[in-house]
């Protein structure tokens, strides 16, 4: 594996920016309307969606990483970290516009985004992204009736 240290790092700075962007994303939504109910406010699912970030992260940066000698585990040293941050910050970057645009049309950007950098082709990337996005927009804004703001 090669060196532990930057990649420690990054988890550390990933766990402190998805906190931090947690915690401000009433400040970050306007308008927020603070009677409204946790559950249905419009900062409840950046905050869960950040949340889940943060715990990803700081449980990646606690866990035990040793090495098995004959095991099928993924060398660490041919992880490609740019991938990494470019999957970080549009997570970030969806978590934050969803308030803005609405939660349909953020899943769908977001999801075509992150199937690109994985290595889909465009086709495949927005034929599992739009019904997702459909699946997402009428669970959680029809039946659970979160409050989302933008336009869908």
């Amino acid at each position: 594996m090669a060196s532990k240290g930057p990649y420690r790092a990054l988890l550390l700075a990933i766990a402190i920016g998805s906190a931090a962007a947690a915690y401000a994303v009433p400040w970050l939504i306007t308008p927020y309307d603070p009677s409204i109910p946790w559950y249905q406010s419009t900062a409840f699912f950046p905050r869960v969606a950040l949340s889940l970030a943060t715990m990803g992260a700081l449980i990646e940066l606690v866990k035990p990483h040793a090495r098995i000698e004959g095991s099928d585990e993924i060398d660490a040293s041919e992880s490609n970290v740019r991938v990494a941050l470019i999957v970080v910050a549009t997570f970030v970057a969806y978590a934050l516009l969803v308030p803005v645009l609405g939660l349909l049309i953020s899943t769908a950007a977001f999801s075509v985004l992150a199937g690109l950098v994985a290595g889909l082709r465009i086709r495949t990337a927005l034929a599992l992204a739009i019904p997702l996005a459909i699946v997402l927009w009428v669970v959680f804004a029809k039946l659970l009736l979160v409050a989302f703001g933008g336009f869908l």
